[in-house]
This record gives C-alpha cells, sequence and structure tokens, in this order.
C-alpha cells in the first residue's frame, strides 16, 4: 500500500503523517473526556471533604488537638480508596505497634503518603522535599496533618552536633517516615530518617509497598491491591558504614522490584502493539552487501 511505502531515503511517503496526527489527537481528545468525567465523579466527594474539614478545623482551633483531624484526613481515605477500588492488605497488629522508629519505604506516587498516614499510628511524622512545600498552598495545614520538609545541611561530621527539628520528636517516641524514590538514590545523600535513626539510636523498619504502580487502573468494580510489608528491620551499628551498608542491600531489593514491574510493563506495551504498527514494516529493507569483483590478475 502506498501509505506505508518508504522511499530510497528512509522516509515515510503517502498519508502516514497526517494519520499520526489524527491518532494524536484522537488520543488527546480522549483522555481530556475521560479527565473531565472523573473529576465530575469525584466532585461529590470533594464538596463532602472540604465541607467536614470546615467542621473539623472549628473544632481543632477549640480543642486544640491533632488527633481529630489526623482521624478525620484517614476516614476521608479510607472511603476515597473504597470508592476508587484501592483495596490494602497489611497486617495491622504488627504496624499498630510501632514506635520509637525510622521509617522507610519505597516510593511510587504521592498516594503512599496517604497510604502512610491510614496504615501507621497516630504520633508520627512524615517528611517530605521541601519543594513539596513551596508548590502546597495550604502547609499549615500539612504541618497539622504531621508532614514536614527534610533538611538537607548535614554531613557525616556535623550530623551529631547540629540541631534538627525533629530531634524533640524522635527523643518522644514519635515514628519517623520517609518515603524515598529507588532511582535518585544512587545520587543523593542519605535519606533524612536514617541520619536521624544514627543520630538518635533508633530502630529502623523497612516497608515495601507492592501494587501502588497501578493504582492508577482501579476503579470500583475492577478494585487493585496495595501490600504493605515490613521487609527488614535493622539496629544502629556503632560502625555507621555498616548501617549505611545495609541501607544499600535493602535498597537494592527495592530496585528489584521496581525493574521487574518496568520489564513487565514494557512488555505488555510490546505485545499491545498491533500489526500494521509495528517497527518491522516501516524498517526500509537493507540492500544486499554487493559482491567485489575478481582481483585475480589474467596471465
Amino acid at each position: 500500500m502506498a501509505i506505508n511505502a518508504i522511499d530510497n531515503s528512509g522516509h515515510y511517503m503517502g498519508g502516514v503523517k497526517p494519520m499520526m496526527r489524527l491518532k494524536r489527537y484522537s488520543f488527546v481528545l480522549f483522555r481530556f473526556l475521560v479527565t473531565s468525567i472523573g473529576l465530575t465523579q469525584r466532585l461529590p466527594y470533594i464538596a463532602l471533604y472540604l465541607s467536614g474539614l470546615v467542621v473539623v478545623l472549628a473544632l481543632y482551633k477549640v480543642a486544640k488537638t491533632h488527633r481529630l483531624l489526623i482521624r478525620y484526613h484517614s476516614a476521608m481515605i479510607r472511603l476515597f480508596f473504597l470508592l476508587n477500588g484501592i483495596r490494602l492488605k497489611y497486617d495491622k497488629a504488627t504496624l499498630s505497634k510501632l514506635s520509637h522508629a525510622a521509617i522507610i519505604s519505597n516510593y511510587f506516587s504521592g498516594i503512599d503518603l496517604a497510604i502512610m498516614l491510614v496504615v501507621l499510628p497516630y504520633e508520627k511524622l512524615q517528611f517530605l522535599p521541601p519543594q513539596f512545600f513551596k508548590a502546597f498552598p495550604f502547609k499549615s495545614l500539612l504541618h497539622l496533618m504531621g508532614f514536614y520538609p527534610k533538611e538537607t545541611d548535614f554531613d557525616i561530621r556535623n550530623y551529631a552536633t547540629k540541631s534538627f527539628h525533629a530531634d524533640p520528636y524522635a527523643k518522644a517516641g514519635y515514628l519517623l517516615i520517609e518515603s524515598v524514590r529507588v532511582a535518585s538514590q544512587s545520587h543523593q545523600a542519605i535519606p533524612y530518617v536514617l541520619m536521624l535513626a544514627i543520630k538518635h539510636q533508633l530502630r529502623i523498619v523497612y516497608l515495601e509497598l507492592r501494587g501502588n504502580e497501578n493504582s492508577k487502573f482501579a476503579t470500583l468494580f475492577k478494585p487493585r491491591t496495595i501490600t504493605i510489608t515490613i521487609i527488614d528491620e535493622a539496629v544502629v551499628s556503632k560502625r555507621i558504614d555498616l548501617t549505611v551498608m545495609h541501607y544499600r542491600r535493602v535498597l537494592e531489593r527495592f530496585e528489584s522490584y521496581g525493574k521487574s514491574r518496568r520489564y513487565m510493563r514494557v512488555n505488555n506495551r510490546k505485545a499491545s502493539v498491533p500489526p500494521h504498527l509495528k517497527p518491522s514494516i516501516y524498517v526500509a529493507k537493507k540492500p544486499e552487501p554487493i559482491k567485489p569483483e575478481s582481483t585475480t590478475v589474467p596471465e
């Protein structure tokens, strides 16, 4: 067919480019419609959340307690998960007893932060990159819910004597939580909570979230399950390098799961490519090599 023809220079001929533009515009329009429908369906939930938040904040100003605020958001997150087909699988008895520890988990998306808010006990702090607070307009609400920016101005020479805003919470037995992007840990410093664990001799608990990469595909009629498990625990060694080496080994386990999920997604995408769009159809056939003429010198 002329639409799939290729000229001698390897470029497309015919109407391939207009067809590709049409498909691209159709996909953008379809995605816009799906997003609009999703937002419309969530308007009642957003209205319910905002109306309840006004009441809870009014009670907070009177009672001056964070517990009601945390429980309200935990309940609203659970309702959101229920309506969107996100199921959580974890050992409630074990996680509810955690205290005096630093929690490090793998991070995939913002939903992981909500999961930590739901499954872990009340006395906890979650540390996020400082950029997150610059982009979020309601910083005071984040602080009330236990989200704080992590500090980055420390090193091996001054961490033991430097004062951090999380020090009082570490001494009081709060859980110090940080979700790390596994891919970026190869060129970033150790997590903030790992440094706090070394400084205050806290137990280190490593949580792994599996299935969170599929949460965006979950629906009420086709739910997806996210599993939260403790894959390792450690105590701070007298030698700091041994504690950091143990963290790196756990990081490799996080990374192996991430790579397996990426491998599966790539294979699924390859398997879903229609036959008429496979690259082999559009690749020009390589010319056969020219056989050299005989170099025998005639007598």
